[in-house]
């Protein structure tokens, strides 16, 4: 299917014209071959300040012409952080594979990470799918969404897993459920709660764990459930 619309952008503008969209909506998927190309473009959007901190690394940014044919970031739809940071991950192995040090590498990491998340704000991108694999590292992107709400304001799928920093442990509960008061639950409350953007909301921890604020999500119609009885609901979602 994916491979079907690489080979009609080929075919004439008009054909071009539908599949790029198709394309760009979730660009970091898995299931796209090289999906770690579509960080030049967007890259191209930084600013001389973050050009000149790549550069420090030994990256140099490739130069596209400033007129565009489409507005990327309005297609834009889906944001998984897992894929997000594996596309970012081979971006960076394949543009500077003499990259050795570790503490290097989470620090260029931190660095594309986050300016391509406040590339997308500034672009005004509307999510309507968004997947957060929550560990104390990624806690950026929830920041930058309170400060900005506009990015999910058309929020649809939303779904979060919490994750331990004990590396022996898979999926659990975090240690400090402070973070998820002050972070994810606040950014829950205020900005999809209250607008009604979702019907059904899943979180990857014991329900017990969250049994207060589960109470506070139906009064809002908001069907809360663990990750793993989200896919009871499958059938009405698609």
């Amino acid at each position: 299917m994916i491979i079907e619309h690489y080979t009609r952008i080929l075919i004439n503008k008009l054909w071009c014209r539908l599949a790029i969209p198709f394309l760009w909506k979730n660009p970091f998927s898995i299931n796209y071959p090289k999906n770690y190309c579509y960080i030049d473009v967007y890259l191209h959007d930084l600013s001389e300040d973050d050009k000149t901190k790549l550069n420090e690394y030994g990256i140099k940014i490739r130069v596209f012409s400033s007129n565009t044919l489409f507005n990327y970031y309005g297609f834009f739809k889906c944001l998984k952080t897992c894929d997000f940071k594996s596309s970012i991950e081979d971006w960076m192995s394949i543009k500077n594979e003499y990259l050795y040090q570790q503490s290097s590498q989470q620090q260029l990491l931190r660095l594309i990470y986050t300016s391509l998340i406040e590339i997308f704000v500034k672009n005004e991108t509307n999510l309507h799918t968004f997947e957060f694999n929550g560990n104390y590292y990624e806690n950026i992107i929830l920041e930058i969404i309170l400060q900005n709400p506009k990015f999910i304001h058309n929020i649809r799928n939303l779904f979060i897993t919490f994750i331990s920093n004990n590396e022996s442990d898979f999926i659990m509960r975090p240690r400090d459920m402070s973070w998820i008061d002050d972070i994810i639950l606040r950014c829950i409350k205020k900005y999809i709660m209250k607008e009604k953007r979702v019907k059904y909301l899943a979180i990857n921890v014991t329900e017990q764990v969250l049994a207060n604020e589960a109470k506070e999500f139906k009064l809002y119609n908001i069907e809360f459930t663990s990750m793993c009885k989200i896919y009871n609901y499958l059938p009405d979602l698609l």
